[in-house]
């Protein structure tokens, strides 16, 4: 759905400008948004909305990074939060308990050669 007359909180360089690749997730009746950090800092910025018109900051995932952050796939796994993204030729995760943070520090999957990672789970939960 496209965001273009989306309002937004300003607070902290919630969107630095663009958001480009992305990414929406519902859980219950309840949207949240992240997109590429690409070279910005802070990284992997959380909005929140109720509507998909009006949103909301919630956090950045971490205030550092080495790398331009790309592609982000946010995903709720039983009860725990992820993103998976893409930096420096490199697939990436992060994780937390709670979608406000704290987020853990990202970690490399060394999965190299490969963009836009997500989560992947088989039918018994896997």
């Amino acid at each position: 759905m496209p965001i273009a007359f989306a309002t937004y909180t300003k607070e902290a360089g919630t969107t630095n400008g663009s958001c480009f690749f992305s990414f929406y997730f519902l859980t219950g009746s309840e949207y949240y948004l992240t997109f590429s950090s690409l070279q910005y800092r802070p990284c992997l910025t959380l909005l929140h909305s109720s509507d998909l018109t009006h949103w909301d900051f919630v956090t950045h995932c971490f205030n550092d990074f080495d790398y331009d952050i790309w592609a982000p796939d946010l995903v709720e796994v039983k009860g725990r939060f992820y993103i998976y993204f893409y930096a420096e030729q490199e697939n990436w995760v992060t994780w937390a308990d709670h979608i406000e943070g704290p987020w853990s520090q990202p970690l490399p999957l060394d999965i190299p050669d490969y963009i836009d990672p997500g989560h992947v789970v088989d039918d018994q939960g896997q």
